[in-house]
């Protein structure tokens, strides 16, 4: 059982990684980063799996994707067995900003 004093300290950190974000990493929003990092641990990913995984509304996902694609920081490849679905990849620039967002979160923790 989680007691109440962890849940509020994940919450405050969450919280503080969240300003700093936004604050800092303009305009980066803490979805976006979180899709980055899930892309760079787990490769190419589907849109419905970066939804589910983070349990965001398929339309919440598709608008943090395209704001990533805007900003060349993933890229999407035609999947190889159905070409009717789309994975998409960290590109080089993806990387390198990612890199930085870890930097300024680890000033966090």
């Amino acid at each position: 059982m989680t007691n109440r004093k962890t849940v509020i300290d994940a919450c405050t950190l969450l919280n503080r990684c969240e300003l700093l974000l936004l604050r800092k990493a303009r305009p980066f929003l803490p979805g976006e980063y979180s899709i980055l990092a899930a892309l760079e641990e787990q490769g190419g990913r589907r849109s419905s799996d970066i939804a589910e995984l983070f349990s965001f509304l398929p339309s919440k996902a598709s608008r943090y994707i395209k704001n990533l694609e805007e900003r060349a920081l993933i890229r999407r490849e035609l999947g190889k067995k159905d070409l009717r679905e789309f994975f998409f990849y960290l590109t080089p620039k993806g990387r390198e900003k990612l890199k930085e967002l870890d930097a300024l979160i680890k000033q966090l923790t």
